[in-house]
């Protein structure tokens, strides 16, 4: 068979087929019902030392935080916090369901090397996100098995990505054949659309039945008809939103997640908060509202998470570029800084309730012991996102799986989520 008839021909069979491109479904019809993990990015780089790893003013150094003057550290359970914003709400609320890992290094004051390291656990393009593992792991074939609604999203290769930032996207992509101003209303008829779906059963059977087929071109008939099995699976997606929107916020992106992991068309998400986190400037009066927003953004997360009946199979990762200066530049903003944090949350896990990893007076990285997490200054280690990533992927249970794909991650082991 020629390569020219042959994409002719699926092209063809392309403009007749009223689901969305093969490069965002690919899919088998049995809704998933297993764990989920969903990552929010706080983009720009977030100040941990006026939230989950407080600090307090050294008498002789330059300040680290304004509030310090006047406040001290507040604790609920075996989580420490700031008393800014509404962190007494949102610790007092979710501290039985997170682990904060604090004196992450991110060994970087980049933006771009920053988000490839935290989200991959490496510094270097390349490799796939830890929710691009888990969705190859757990359930590579569903329709959007992985979906990007923001953030860093690379997939090396191991499952397709469905980009989908807000509700009015993920309608029109479930549901392709309805008019986007009246959901009533359809684009073709009824006999239309079964006359299309039977000419693209019969080519698409006839084009498989070719003995000449090469590899590559087989491959990705396949995937374009599992696509097309995938359909009445993504139709129930649609009838799951309510009011579509076009909105972008963060809170919009997490009910695209939410909406998939409840039909069981997807396994894994990432969003993006952009909150604001980059103060090189006025630092308190924006970081700290930036922090408050995003604690109720993660209260809707977990609210709206019950009520879809997901939250007891719903894992969060929630972290950031890097962290920020211990100390006010001119204009009363922070810098770059390569020391931050990570915040795991999952509902009624054994692990929660605690904080790993520890800093300075100076929010300097400390050396930790692998096995008890104290400070180890002889024979401890700085905590670095290859650890926590190899703690993730162990705690998720795709360890071995990244190792069989070649993604595992060979350092010391960290007892994290013990």
């Amino acid at each position: 068979m020629k390569r020219r008839s042959f994409l002719t021909e699926i092209f063809a069979t392309a403009a007749v087929t009223a689901i969305a491109p093969t490069s965002l479904v690919y899919a088998a019809p049995r809704a998933y019902n297993g764990e989920t993990l969903l990552t929010i990015a706080a983009r720009g780089g977030w100040d941990v030392t006026p939230y989950c790893n407080p600090k307090e003013n050294v008498k002789g150094e330059k300040k680290i935080n304004y509030w310090a003057n006047n406040d001290n550290i507040q604790r609920v359970g075996g989580i420490s916090y700031a008393p800014t914003g509404n962190n007494e709400w949102f610790f007092g609320k979710y501290a039985n369901r997170m682990l904060v890992i604090n004196g992450i290094d991110a060994q970087t004051n980049s933006h771009d090397t920053g988000i490839v390291h935290s989200w991959t656990g490496r510094n270097t393009l390349g490799a796939p996100s830890i929710t691009a593992l888990f969705a190859a792991a757990k359930a590579p074939n569903l329709p959007m098995s992985y979906v990007g609604a923001g953030g860093f999203n690379p997939t090396a290769g191991l499952v397709p990505l469905s980009r989908i930032n807000n509700t009015e996207q993920l309608q029109a992509l479930a549901d392709p054949n309805s008019v986007s101003w009246n959901r009533d209303s359809s684009i073709r008829s009824f006999n239309s659309m079964s006359r299309i779906r039977a000419l693209r059963q019969k080519r698409l059977d006839r084009m498989m039945a070719r003995t000449d087929l090469m590899g590559r071109d087989r491959t990705n008939l396949e995937a374009f008809n599992k696509a097309v099995e995938g359909q009445a699976l993504l139709k129930t997606v649609a009838d799951k939103i309510v009011n579509p929107s076009w909105d972008n916020s963060l809170r919009s992106r997490m009910d695209v997640a939410l909406t998939t992991f409840q039909t069981g068309v997807a396994s894994a998400a990432d969003t993006e908060a952009t909150h604001d986190f980059d103060t090189h400037g006025n630092h308190d009066g924006r970081h700290h509202g930036a922090l408050s927003n995003l604690n109720n953004d993660i209260d809707y997360l977990w609210t709206k998470a019950e009520e879809l009946g997901i939250a007891n199979r719903l894992t969060v990762v929630i972290s950031s570029d890097f962290g920020r200066t211990p100390h006010y530049n001119d204009d009363n903003g922070k810098d770059h800084w390569p020391i931050g944090a990570m915040i795991v949350m999952r509902k009624n896990a054994s692990w929660t309730n605690r904080t790993v990893g520890l800093t300075d007076s100076g929010h300097n990285a400390m050396r930790v012991n692998l096995r008890s997490l104290q400070a180890d200054n002889n024979n401890g280690s700085i905590i670095y996102p290859k650890h926590t990533h190899k703690a993730l992927q162990g705690m998720l249970g795709i360890e071995s799986y990244a190792q069989s794909v070649g993604w595992g991650i060979n350092t010391d082991s960290f007892n994290f989520f013990a």
